[in-house]
């Protein structure tokens, strides 16, 4: 396959892959920027979070919320990362050097999936805090029914934004239900709706 060759401004001759190759690197580095923007907001928020729970809460059940966000929050962080290549329309090469509003609101769902998941293995806390995990669970179901829209209308819905939609279904799902068990409210069989897309992914395997 042939290339149309061009000269830059430095009068060096290149292909319309080399401008693609430049832009992604471009790209990338914006979107790794962004990243660190995102990282740094769930770690204000998980940190206030847990000023406030420390103030009403044990210290143990505090501590240990404060734990289990930070684990789920490192997760999504890590996966947001290592997936910021697939930042890219479908059938397209070219990154978009913005994560968009649609994958702006997957990535709120994953911090109140991440705050939900602290409340895990304690009970619940005193006051109005006994209905921030219920709070929680409706935002983050209303950002994953607009994200997804969004995405679409702005003309930015992206493999990256389907990757974390879909890993962040499978997390919301499985703290949500394991959080239901521990308050008591579901049979602790209901772990295994939690469980099955990994249960059908073994199996696929």
């Amino acid at each position: 396959m042939a290339y149309a060759l061009k000269k830059d401004d430095n009068g060096v001759e290149t292909t319309a892959i080399d401008e693609i190759d430049n832009d992604n690197r471009l790209a990338l580095a914006a979107l790794r920027r962004q990243w660190v923007a995102v990282t740094l907001l769930y770690s204000a928020v998980i940190v206030l979070v847990f000023w406030q729970l420390a103030t009403v809460w044990q210290p143990q059940f505090a501590w240990r919320w404060l734990l289990l966000a930070t684990l789920v929050a490192v997760r999504e962080l890590w996966l947001l990362w290592a997936s910021l290549p697939a930042n890219h329309r479908t059938g397209e090469e070219r990154l978009l050097p913005t994560l968009g509003y649609g994958t702006t609101l997957t990535l709120g769902r994953g911090l109140a999936i991440a705050l939900l998941a602290g409340f895990i293995f304690s009970p619940r806390p005193p006051d109005w805090w006994a209905w921030l995990p219920a709070i929680l669970y409706t935002l983050g179901a209303i950002f994953d029914y607009l994200d997804g829209y969004v995405a679409r209308i702005t003309n930015h819905a992206t493999k990256l934004g389907e990757h974390l939609d879909m890993e962040f279904d499978v997390v919301g799902v499985f703290a949500a239900v394991l959080l239901a068990i521990s308050y008591g409210q579901l049979p602790a069989w209901y772990l295994l709706l939690g469980l099955a897309r990994e249960i059908f992914l073994l199996g696929h395997w």
